[in-house]
C-alpha cells in the first residue's frame, strides 16, 4: 500500500521503525527524538550521524552501514 501511495505522489504521515525499508516507501524523512534531529530527502537525512543522534547510540555502526548499503 505504501509503495502505491508513493507512486501516486500522495502525502503519507507515518511512524515507521523498519529502517531497512525507509527508502523503499518514503522520499522525505523527518528524524525525531524528543526534538527534530533532521528533516529532508531520504538521501540527505538518512545518515549514520543522524541515526546515531536519533537512536542515542543504540544502533551499532555496522548495522547503519548495512542499511546504507541496502539502498536506504
Amino acid at each position: 500500500m505504501l509503495k502505491s501511495l508513493k507512486a501516486e505522489r500522495r502525502t503519507v504521515i507515518a511512524v515507521h521503525h523498519d529502517l531497512a525499508t525507509v527508502a523503499d516507501y518514503f522520499d522525505h524523512l523527518p528524524l525525531i527524538y524528543v526534538r527534530k534531529i533532521a528533516d529532508g530527502p531520504v538521501a540527505e537525512t538518512f545518515t549514520a550521524e543522524n541515526l546515531q543522534a536519533t537512536y542515542g547510540g543504540r544502533l551499532a555502526t555496522a548495522h547503519i552501514d548495512q542499511l546504507r548499503l541496502a539502498g536506504a
